[in-house]
């Protein structure tokens, strides 16, 4: 089993405003009773690698720069237990 958190789907903006947000799944993925996904905020999670030290400024600006405003949460698999 893996040991790593899996990015599943994204939580994005409609685009009529009169309509809620959606999730978009990016890959094929099954989940059963217990599985965990945790909802992230991915420029908060590039913030908080920067502050760590797990990662530059500059690569974090760089990434940022290509987040579009409507991706407003990305999803993320847990490992399985």
């Amino acid at each position: 089993m893996s040991n790593e958190w899996k990015q599943i789907g994204t939580v994005l903006k409609s685009k009529d405003p009169s309509k809620g947000n959606y999730i978009k799944i990016k890959e094929n993925v099954s989940l059963t009773a217990g599985d965990i996904v945790q909802i992230r905020d991915p420029r908060q999670s590039l913030e908080s690698a920067v502050e760590a030290g797990r990662m530059s400024r500059d690569k974090a600006d760089s990434i940022l720069a290509k987040i579009p405003d409507f991706v407003l949460k990305e999803l993320v698999l847990a490992p399985k237990k």
